[in-house]
């Protein structure tokens, strides 16, 4: 996971160089400030948050340097909340493919928010558990960015209408992983919350 996560991340920032040439597949909205705009935003700090949260998982890390994981929680917060999920929001609106996508690439941006907003709630009430509980839902939508990147050239080598293809990716990218998180990690991490003294970590 952090091997693709970092990985994806650095291939990010390759956008800031105009090397990739996908770009020309959205046309003229390219020339739009609002679209760019929102683009490049959604690109540095979504790699932010991908690049940092897969540290947060590390059990030792997160021991033995408490005052770190809370700088960089913020830091993934805050790249969350503030940038890459707004700004997602608005690429959404302007996604490829038709209204299935747009609501597809929507879904995705607002549970983004929804599931890091209750994460940084529960933390603030000093909710350990459902602080990572949530906090889990939502590194699982940040790895959307992997997951849609693993979908689309398995729909090109299997040579798949795009139109199609764009469709489901644009909601196979993220609900999976949240069924994923929901039916086989949540339920153990519940169940071993504690026993390692997890709950007298003091946030």
């Amino acid at each position: 996971m952090a091997f693709l996560a970092v990985s994806i991340s650095l291939y990010a920032v390759s956008y800031y160089f105009g090397v990739q040439g996908i770009l020309a597949a959205k046309g003229s909205l390219v020339t739009k400030i609002y679209w760019r705009s929102a683009f490049y935003i959604h690109v540095g700090s979504g790699a932010i948050a991908l690049a940092t949260g897969w540290v947060q998982f590390l059990e030792k890390f997160r021991k033995k340097n408490i005052n770190r994981h809370r700088v960089i929680g913020k830091i993934y917060a805050i790249a969350i909340l503030g940038f890459a999920s707004t700004s997602g929001m608005v690429l959404a609106f302007n996604a490829n493919e038709g209204l299935a996508a747009k609501i597809g690439f929507g879904c995705l941006a607002f549970s983004w928010f929804y599931t890091t907003i209750q994460a940084w709630l529960y933390i603030v009430k000093g909710n350990v558990l459902q602080h990572r509980i949530w906090i889990t839902r939502s590194y699982a939508l940040t790895l959307a960015a992997v997951t849609l990147r693993i979908w689309l050239p398995l729909a090109i080598i299997g040579n798949l209408p795009m139109h199609d293809a764009y469709i489901a990716i644009s909601w196979f990218c993220w609900v999976p992983n949240l069924l994923v998180t929901e039916w086989l990690i949540l339920p153990r991490m519940v169940k071993n919350f504690g026993t390692k003294n997890d709950a007298a970590v003091v946030y």
